[in-house]
């Protein structure tokens, strides 16, 4: 049974085009990306127009590293309350993206990092002060025991084409308390998924050959999951057919119209 309740734009110039849909999603949002590539491919320069425009108000935080951790998203969500945040912008890859449906379940249910302290430049949001260690298993209790809780709206803006949480509803966080790498027990999808794909012409050659092996294997990982069904066997068996021409196109890339 096919339920993927976001709304998805693949073109060119997608968040520039969409501003009107962003902005019924809330009043104030929480930009959620890494430190560099989304500044050098554009996408957050377009983001913060699109919302400047739009008359959204906006903070960014910039720290989620690579494999964002469950102490990244607490402290992250514990701004998003002091900011008075009610929307979220993942402006990334999987990390981003993963991270901002965490963050976006934490802060609309309150769990906060008591005694934070933030500071604010140029929207930009750092943590100075956040104790994590008396509440952090709190919080891992919390993203990993099922339950059915809210959480505010997403964006979500992907400048790489390989791991698709742009449109699914898994949040994968590592958790160094348990030594794990995996999914919370919430299922959480975006609102809207923006998807230029002009954002991939900085991506790096061997970057742009990571996300495609990603992309391999969720296409594997779909097909051969015990709750796959014929419709999602076909859309996986397709996408292997189609990921055969990666290599060709990754050669030529820097010719493409994109």
């Amino acid at each position: 049974m096919r339920n993927i309740p976001t709304d998805i734009y693949i073109e060119n110039g997608a968040v520039k085009n969409h501003g009107g849909e962003i902005a019924a999603l809330g009043k104030k949002a929480m930009i959620v990306t890494g430190r560099h590539s989304s500044a050098v491919n554009g996408s957050l320069d377009d983001v913060r127009a699109v919302l400047e425009s739009q008359g959204i108000g906006y903070v960014i935080y910039n720290d989620i590293e690579e494999n964002p951790s469950v102490e990244t998203v607490y402290t992250a969500a514990t701004a998003a309350v002091k900011y008075s945040v009610d929307m979220f912008v993942a402006v990334g890859g999987g990390s981003p993206m993963d991270a901002s449906k965490a963050i976006s379940m934490l802060a609309k249910n309150g769990i906060v990092c008591e005694n934070a302290e933030f500071s604010k430049s140029e929207s930009v949001v750092k943590a100075e002060k956040c104790e994590l260690s008396d509440s952090i298993a709190k919080v891992e209790e919390l993203l990993y025991t099922p339950a059915k809780l809210p959480f505010y709206p997403i964006v979500c803006v992907p400048t790489t084409c390989g791991t698709g949480s742009e449109a699914t509803p898994y949040s994968i966080l590592t958790s160094h308390i348990k030594q794990t790498k995996k999914s919370i027990a919430h299922k959480i999808f975006p609102s809207l998924a923006l998807v230029d794909y002009s954002y991939l012409k900085t991506s790096s050659y061997s970057g742009m050959k990571s996300t495609c092996v990603d992309a391999l294997a969720h296409m594997i990982e779909s097909r051969l999951n015990t709750n796959a069904n014929a419709f999602s066997c076909a859309y996986a068996e397709e996408g292997m057919r189609l990921w055969a021409s990666c290599k060709g196109c990754l050669k030529q890339r820097r010719d493409l119209l994109i």
